[in-house]
């Protein structure tokens, strides 16, 4: 079994299955038991304020929509559900909050905005999505411009990249497969990609004058200790060694720097704070 699919089933043990177990796709008739049944689904969303529940539709994450698949949120380990459970009783949280980028044609949406006097407050919320590899990813070969700003900037980040080609050997001249690298060593676990991206539409807000030039970039994690699974524990700290391995905080200067020349802004670099949670301290930095 996938370690995403382990961590689904545990998760859902671990509380009980208190929305049920088992959600009927009805279009295909299949039933996805590390989700909600469709009668606890439905239980979940009448317990969603009616903000924030228009925050998640007015989203692209498709959060809330059954489409191929259940959705998202239904999923016991939905890093959208274990954040949305943890914050929804912060006074004044905003969750699915987009942020322009100017670099590929999309926005970077942050899971959870919060505004505390004078700093901005910017959530990414990881659980499943870290026992997938994320060591060759696509993205727009727009991106490639930004990678090798950081590169020139930020001697110990590295990439390459590949054409991507379908079947009969077409290239696809959108995007490249780009693979990552810090001192040398390739990022597997932790998704930079997304991480850079984030910056980028930060880096545009404070630019814009539409995020505060004091940030606090919270990055959580959900610890699977409670689990008791070794597998799952293994992988966890292989991401936290990845991120500690990184020098955050110069990346998001690199990126800056980037924005203030695409821009044509110019602007002092803002104060900014980039720390790991879980669901044990998440709370402390709001």
């Amino acid at each position: 079994m996938k370690p995403q699919y382990i961590i689904d089933n545990a998760i859902r043990d671990k509380e009980g299955k208190p929305y049920g177990e088992g959600y009927n796709h009805a279009k295909t008739g299949r039933c996805y038991n590390r989700y909600m049944s469709n009668e606890g689904w439905n239980n979940f969303l009448t317990e969603i304020s009616e903000e924030h529940r228009k925050q998640y539709e007015d989203g692209d994450g498709g959060e809330l929509k059954e489409g191929k698949y259940p959705p998202k949120m239904a999923c016991y380990g939905s890093s959208s559900r274990i954040i949305y459970t943890l914050l929804k009783g912060v006074y004044g949280i905003k969750f699915e909050h987009p942020l322009k980028t100017y670099v590929g044609g999309r926005s970077a949406n942050l899971d959870v905005y919060l505004r505390v006097d004078n700093t901005d407050i910017l959530v990414e919320a990881k659980c499943r999505e870290i026992y997938a590899k994320h060591y060759k990813v696509k993205s727009s070969r727009e991106y490639c411009k930004v990678y090798e700003h950081i590169r020139n900037r930020h001697d110990n980040f590295s990439f390459d990249k590949e054409d991507v080609s379908d079947n009969n050997g077409n290239v696809d001249r959108r995007v490249y497969n780009y693979s990552f690298f810090y001192n040398n060593k390739p990022i597997v676990r932790f998704d930079i990609k997304q991480l850079m991206s984030h910056f980028l539409g930060i880096a545009a807000g404070v630019l814009e004058l539409r995020v505060k030039d004091n940030i606090r970039f919270v990055y959580f994690i959900y610890n699977p200790k409670e689990l008791q699974n070794m597998d799952l524990e293994t992988i966890y700290e292989e991401t936290i060694n990845e991120i500690e391995s990184i020098n955050i905080v110069e990346l998001f200067k690199s990126i800056f720097e980037y924005q203030k020349k695409n821009l044509k802004i110019e602007m002092g670099i803002p104060n900014f704070e980039f720390i790991v949670v879980s669901q044990d301290n998440i709370l402390q930095h709001f």
